[in-house]
């Protein structure tokens, strides 16, 4: 009887055995998780512009499937079955993004319902019209996304501006003097500006005549000539085949050169700039920087205040298994299962919480001539802020 049980015993616990193998993969690894594609067209606010190059990803516990829409704006996701939340963002997710959910069918593909996905405006936008440039025209004319109009003026209060995510400041006469401390703070604090040709003086400093060089700082700014010096050298020209150094620009273009015209004489050219702490997207043939971004400035004396809202929800920087680290904006309620794998808080390679500074030499013309390598990249510009 004692043979008989001790049989009985061992021949059930070799077929629990052989039943937990099968589920696991040929390979001797986990268990085969049931996967199936889901498939989509994310488009602008406007419903119409493709959104090139968005991150659009699902979060299954501390694992992410994630793929980027081609220059159509069309994805291909393959990630595990189950109703799922399908997070679609640019940039680091806190100025664009949305979630749908979706029902992921084992070994199908899904379309999304519907032709088309917006993405959203999270970020609350200001801009500051111009002399020569007109940049919300591909903010809200183009692109079909929101922006108030702000004066000069507002920028010396940083309550006023920080009720802004990101400030766009077209190309200018005006003044700078008066506002630098402020946006210095601003930016310290996470706020994000972009800069066209002569509103450069509002991080630089008031012009100063051309033929000094970079050993006579302009006077004013936050950030140093030693950092960043222009100079209102540049002539009317075509640049053709400017080269795209950006690994993030070329694949949002789809190209490695663009051709750009400069249509208004005294341009403020790049005569100097520290590569560690811009990155230099766009050049001439000379290698003379017409494009370029930051978010590496900081300001110990600035005072601390809350820049725009995220409405419960946080950016944090994911760390994969095997692949490079990846900024996301998750709810709120998810941050304590991320952080206890190994992610971190805020934006990968960007502890200090700054914002990001983006600078153009060239601008968007008033007149409508604005050729179209340079409204996609200042498409780019907007959606990656």
């Amino acid at each position: 009887m004692n043979k008989f049980y001790t049989f009985f015993l061992m021949l059930v616990i070799t077929m629990l055995l052989f039943t937990q193998c099968k589920k696991r993969d040929e390979t001797g690894g986990e268990p085969t998780i049931p996967k199936g594609i889901v498939t989509g067209k994310v488009v602008a606010a406007n419903n119409v512009t493709p959104i090139r190059r968005a991150y659009v990803f699902i979060a299954d516990g501390d694992k992410i499937y994630s793929a980027f829409t081609d220059v159509n704006g069309v994805f291909s996701l393959e990630a595990a079955a189950g109703v799922r939340q399908l997070n679609i963002q640019t940039g680091n997710g806190k100025m664009f993004r949305t979630v749908v959910d979706v029902e992921i069918i084992p070994n199908q593909t899904t379309p999304l319902p519907g032709s088309k996905i917006q993405l959203q405006q999270t970020g609350k936008f200001a801009y500051v019209t111009g002399d020569n440039d007109k940049i919300e025209t591909i903010l809200k004319d183009t692109l079909g996304y929101t922006a108030v109009s702000i004066q000069y003026t507002a920028f010396a209060n940083l309550a006023t501006i920080s009720q802004y995510d990101a400030v766009f400041i077209n190309c200018s006469g005006s003044t700078s003097l008066l506002y630098e401390q402020t946006l210095a703070d601003y930016v310290a604090n996470g706020g994000s500006l972009y800069l066209s040709d002569y509103a450069v003086k509002f991080i630089t400093g008031s012009y100063i005549d051309p033929s000094f060089n970079c050993t006579f700082s302009r006077p004013g700014g936050f950030i140093p000539d030693s950092l960043l010096c222009v100079r209102r050298t540049g002539n009317v020209t075509l640049i053709s085949n400017a080269p795209v150094v950006s690994p993030s620009l070329q694949a949002y273009l789809n190209k490695n050169t663009i051709d750009i015209s400069y249509d208004l004489p005294d341009w403020e050219m790049v005569l100097n700039v520290n590569t560690s702490f811009w990155e230099v997207m766009v050049t001439d043939q000379l290698g003379t920087p017409l494009l370029m971004r930051t978010n590496n400035f900081t300001n110990n004396s600035h005072g601390t205040v809350t820049v725009g809202s995220n409405n419960n929800w946080t950016t944090i920087c994911h760390k994969p298994a095997g692949s490079n680290p990846v900024t996301i904006t998750i709810p709120s309620s998810a941050v304590a299962a991320h952080l206890a794998h190994g992610d971190s808080m805020g934006e990968c390679g960007n502890e200090d919480g700054s914002g990001r500074i983006y600078y153009t030499t060239f601008h968007n013309a008033h007149n409508g001539q604005t050729g179209p390598d340079v409204k996609n990249i200042l498409q780019y510009m907007i959606l990656n802020l």
